[in-house]
Protein backbone atom coordinates (compact mmCIF):
# COMPACT_ATOMS: atom_id res chain seq x y z
CA UNK A 1 0.00 0.00 0.00
CA UNK A 2 1.25 3.58 -0.51
CA UNK A 3 2.37 5.45 2.57
CA UNK A 4 -0.02 8.64 2.28
CA UNK A 5 -2.99 5.65 2.41
CA UNK A 6 -1.30 3.91 5.29
CA UNK A 7 -1.74 7.91 6.78
CA UNK A 8 -5.30 7.78 5.78
CA UNK A 9 -6.64 4.94 6.86
CA UNK A 10 -4.55 4.56 10.13
CA UNK A 11 -6.69 7.89 11.07
CA UNK A 12 -9.92 6.52 10.54
CA UNK A 13 -9.20 3.03 11.54
CA UNK A 14 -7.17 4.72 15.03
CA UNK A 15 -8.42 8.52 15.10
CA UNK A 16 -12.17 7.10 15.60
CA UNK A 17 -11.83 4.57 18.00
CA UNK A 18 -8.75 4.75 20.53
CA UNK A 19 -6.90 7.61 19.70
CA UNK A 20 -8.84 10.39 18.95
CA UNK A 21 -6.37 13.15 20.07
CA UNK A 22 -3.56 11.37 18.90
CA UNK A 23 -3.20 12.40 15.28
CA UNK A 24 0.77 12.68 15.19
CA UNK A 25 1.58 9.48 17.10
CA UNK A 26 -0.94 7.60 14.61
CA UNK A 27 0.65 9.74 11.87
CA UNK A 28 4.13 8.87 12.57
CA UNK A 29 3.23 4.90 13.02
CA UNK A 30 1.90 5.12 9.57
CA UNK A 31 4.60 6.60 7.72
CA UNK A 32 7.94 5.33 9.91
CA UNK A 33 7.72 1.68 8.52
CA UNK A 34 8.41 2.76 5.05
CA UNK A 35 11.11 5.37 5.59
CA UNK A 36 14.37 2.97 5.81
CA UNK A 37 12.90 2.45 1.51
CA UNK A 38 12.46 6.41 1.06
CA UNK A 39 16.35 6.46 2.62
CA UNK A 40 17.36 3.46 0.46
CA UNK A 41 15.70 4.98 -2.29
CA UNK A 42 17.30 8.35 -2.25
CA UNK A 43 20.85 6.74 -1.48
CA UNK A 44 20.76 4.32 -4.61
CA UNK A 45 19.49 6.72 -6.80
CA UNK A 46 21.26 10.05 -5.74
CA UNK A 47 24.63 8.44 -4.14
CA UNK A 48 25.22 5.99 -6.32
CA UNK A 49 23.44 6.67 -9.57
CA UNK A 50 21.33 3.80 -10.49
CA UNK A 51 18.82 3.33 -12.37
CA UNK A 52 15.43 2.21 -11.40
CA UNK A 53 15.52 -0.98 -13.13
CA UNK A 54 19.04 -1.82 -10.86
CA UNK A 55 17.13 0.16 -7.84
CA UNK A 56 13.65 -1.90 -7.67
CA UNK A 57 15.39 -5.45 -9.43
CA UNK A 58 18.54 -5.91 -7.41
CA UNK A 59 19.30 -3.28 -4.46
CA UNK A 60 16.34 -3.27 -2.99
CA UNK A 61 16.64 -7.19 -2.36
CA UNK A 62 20.10 -6.86 -0.92
CA UNK A 63 20.16 -8.49 2.27
CA UNK A 64 21.25 -5.80 4.23
CA UNK A 65 18.51 -3.08 3.42
CA UNK A 66 16.00 -6.44 3.19
CA UNK A 67 16.87 -6.59 7.04
CA UNK A 68 16.33 -3.05 7.61
CA UNK A 69 13.42 -3.05 6.13
CA UNK A 70 12.08 -5.95 7.69
CA UNK A 71 12.47 -4.51 11.30
CA UNK A 72 10.42 -1.44 10.49
CA UNK A 73 8.42 -3.78 9.01
CA UNK A 74 8.10 -6.50 11.96
CA UNK A 75 5.12 -7.06 13.67
CA UNK A 76 6.35 -8.34 16.51
CA UNK A 77 8.94 -5.54 17.04
CA UNK A 78 5.92 -3.22 16.83
CA UNK A 79 4.39 -5.40 19.40
CA UNK A 80 7.24 -5.09 21.87
CA UNK A 81 7.40 -1.75 21.42
CA UNK A 82 3.65 -1.29 22.29
CA UNK A 83 4.28 -3.23 25.59
CA UNK A 84 7.24 -1.17 27.04
CA UNK A 85 5.35 1.57 26.17
CA UNK A 86 2.12 0.52 28.11
CA UNK A 87 4.23 -0.99 31.18
CA UNK A 88 5.83 2.59 31.12
CA UNK A 89 2.03 4.21 30.99
CA UNK A 90 3.43 5.96 27.74
CA UNK A 91 -0.03 6.22 25.71
CA UNK A 92 1.73 8.48 23.45
CA UNK A 93 4.32 5.85 22.63
CA UNK A 94 1.79 2.93 22.34
CA UNK A 95 -0.98 4.26 20.03
CA UNK A 96 2.85 4.83 17.83
CA UNK A 97 3.36 1.13 17.59
CA UNK A 98 -0.47 0.06 17.32
CA UNK A 99 -0.40 2.65 14.29
CA UNK A 100 3.12 0.33 12.82
CA UNK A 101 1.31 -2.84 13.55
CA UNK A 102 -1.34 -1.45 11.26
CA UNK A 103 0.71 -0.63 8.57
CA UNK A 104 1.75 -4.17 8.46
CA UNK A 105 -1.52 -5.57 8.50
CA UNK A 106 -2.51 -3.52 5.56
CA UNK A 107 0.72 -4.57 3.57
CA UNK A 108 0.19 -8.00 3.96
CA UNK A 109 -2.56 -8.27 0.83
CA UNK A 110 -0.94 -6.25 -1.42
CA UNK A 111 2.53 -7.60 -2.18
CA UNK A 112 3.78 -9.95 -3.96
CA UNK A 113 7.43 -10.16 -5.18
CA UNK A 114 8.18 -7.38 -2.64
CA UNK A 115 6.43 -9.10 0.17
CA UNK A 116 7.80 -8.11 3.30
CA UNK A 117 9.28 -10.30 6.59
CA UNK A 118 5.89 -9.18 8.91
CA UNK A 119 7.44 -11.98 11.56
CA UNK A 120 11.29 -10.89 11.98
CA UNK A 121 13.33 -11.15 13.50
CA UNK A 122 11.93 -14.49 14.81
CA UNK A 123 11.19 -15.57 11.24
CA UNK A 124 11.80 -14.78 7.70
CA UNK A 125 8.68 -15.85 6.49
CA UNK A 126 6.86 -13.67 3.75
CA UNK A 127 3.67 -14.07 2.93
CA UNK A 128 3.76 -13.80 -1.38
CA UNK A 129 0.65 -12.56 -1.77
CA UNK A 130 -1.26 -13.45 -5.84
CA UNK A 131 -2.26 -9.62 -5.83
CA UNK A 132 0.06 -6.38 -5.74
CA UNK A 133 -1.11 -2.65 -4.95
CA UNK A 134 1.63 -1.37 -7.88
CA UNK A 135 2.41 -4.82 -10.00
CA UNK A 136 0.08 -4.66 -12.91
CA UNK A 137 1.43 -7.91 -13.75
CA UNK A 138 -0.60 -9.60 -10.25
CA UNK A 139 -3.96 -7.54 -10.34
CA UNK A 140 -2.63 -3.95 -9.54
CA UNK A 141 -5.48 -2.27 -11.50
CA UNK A 142 -7.64 -4.03 -9.39
CA UNK A 143 -5.89 -3.64 -5.92
CA UNK A 144 -4.71 0.14 -7.35
CA UNK A 145 -8.56 0.74 -7.51
CA UNK A 146 -9.86 -0.68 -4.20
CA UNK A 147 -7.00 1.42 -1.97
CA UNK A 148 -7.93 4.65 -4.00
CA UNK A 149 -11.84 3.74 -3.27
CA UNK A 150 -10.82 3.07 0.45
CA UNK A 151 -8.96 6.31 1.03
CA UNK A 152 -11.15 9.01 -1.02
CA UNK A 153 -13.97 7.24 0.89
CA UNK A 154 -12.33 7.55 4.16
CA UNK A 155 -11.15 11.11 3.43
CA UNK A 156 -14.35 12.99 4.56
CA UNK A 157 -14.61 11.06 7.53
CA UNK A 158 -10.71 11.98 7.90
CA UNK A 159 -11.45 15.58 7.03
CA UNK A 160 -13.30 15.69 10.47
CA UNK A 161 -10.71 14.89 12.68
CA UNK A 162 -8.02 17.47 11.02
CA UNK A 163 -7.53 20.43 13.47
CA UNK A 164 -5.91 22.76 10.44
CA UNK A 165 -6.48 24.03 7.11
CA UNK A 166 -3.09 22.98 6.22
CA UNK A 167 -3.78 19.42 6.94
CA UNK A 168 -6.91 19.27 5.65
CA UNK A 169 -5.58 20.83 2.29
CA UNK A 170 -2.56 18.08 2.31
CA UNK A 171 -5.63 15.56 2.69
CA UNK A 172 -6.92 16.73 -0.75
CA UNK A 173 -3.94 16.71 -2.69
CA UNK A 174 -3.47 13.16 -1.69
CA UNK A 175 -7.02 12.21 -3.13
CA UNK A 176 -5.59 14.07 -6.34
CA UNK A 177 -2.56 12.27 -6.47
CA UNK A 178 -4.61 8.89 -5.67
CA UNK A 179 -6.83 9.37 -8.92
CA UNK A 180 -3.96 10.41 -10.70
CA UNK A 181 -2.10 7.55 -10.14
CA UNK A 182 -4.81 4.65 -10.59
CA UNK A 183 -5.72 6.49 -14.06
CA UNK A 184 -1.93 6.00 -14.95
CA UNK A 185 -2.58 2.10 -13.65
CA UNK A 186 -5.31 2.32 -16.18
CA UNK A 187 -3.35 4.09 -19.22
CA UNK A 188 -4.15 7.42 -18.54
CA UNK A 189 -0.72 8.69 -18.36
CA UNK A 190 -1.88 12.24 -17.52
CA UNK A 191 2.03 13.00 -15.80
CA UNK A 192 4.01 10.44 -17.84
CA UNK A 193 5.36 8.95 -14.74
CA UNK A 194 7.39 5.75 -15.35
CA UNK A 195 7.59 4.56 -12.12
CA UNK A 196 4.46 4.15 -9.61
CA UNK A 197 6.89 3.28 -6.71
CA UNK A 198 9.14 6.05 -7.56
CA UNK A 199 6.10 8.64 -7.60
CA UNK A 200 5.13 7.26 -4.24
CA UNK A 201 8.40 7.98 -2.70
CA UNK A 202 8.63 11.40 -3.93
CA UNK A 203 5.31 11.89 -2.89
CA UNK A 204 6.49 10.56 0.46
CA UNK A 205 9.13 13.27 0.52
CA UNK A 206 7.09 15.90 -0.16
CA UNK A 207 4.08 15.23 1.86
CA UNK A 208 5.84 13.82 5.24
CA UNK A 209 7.18 16.91 6.76
CA UNK A 210 4.02 18.90 6.42
CA UNK A 211 1.80 15.88 7.20
CA UNK A 212 3.97 15.44 10.85
CA UNK A 213 4.17 20.02 11.52
CA UNK A 214 0.50 20.39 10.62
CA UNK A 215 -1.25 17.45 12.21
CA UNK A 216 -1.07 19.67 15.17
CA UNK A 217 -3.57 21.78 16.68
CA UNK A 218 -3.98 25.04 14.78
CA UNK A 219 -2.78 26.71 18.08
CA UNK A 220 0.28 24.90 17.60
CA UNK A 221 0.81 24.87 14.19
CA UNK A 222 0.35 29.06 14.30
CA UNK A 223 3.30 29.01 17.07
CA UNK A 224 5.53 26.75 15.17
CA UNK A 225 4.87 29.13 11.98
CA UNK A 226 5.89 32.47 14.46
CA UNK A 227 8.85 30.61 15.84
CA UNK A 228 10.33 29.84 12.53
CA UNK A 229 9.43 33.40 10.96
CA UNK A 230 11.34 35.25 14.53
CA UNK A 231 14.27 32.38 13.45
CA UNK A 232 14.40 33.38 9.82
CA UNK A 233 14.48 37.22 10.66
CA UNK A 234 16.88 36.72 13.28
CA UNK A 235 19.34 35.56 10.67
CA UNK A 236 18.53 37.96 7.96
CA UNK A 237 19.17 40.74 10.57
CA UNK A 238 22.62 39.40 11.27
CA UNK A 239 23.39 38.57 7.73
CA UNK A 240 22.60 42.87 7.25
CA UNK A 241 24.21 43.54 10.42
CA UNK A 242 27.52 42.23 9.12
Amino acid sequence: MQTQGHYVLNLVLLGKTIAPKHNIAITIGAILPDIPIFVFYLISKYMYNMSEAKIWGEAYYQPGWQNIIATSHSIPIALIGFLVCWLLDWKWGAILCVSMVFHCLLDLPVHHDDAHRHFYPFSDYRFYSPVSYWDINHHARIAGGVEAALVLIASPIVMGLLKTPYTKGILIVIDVVYILLYGWMLGINVLNLKSLKTWGLILLALVTPLIIFASTSKEQSLKKFQYYKMTLWNKLSNNKLR
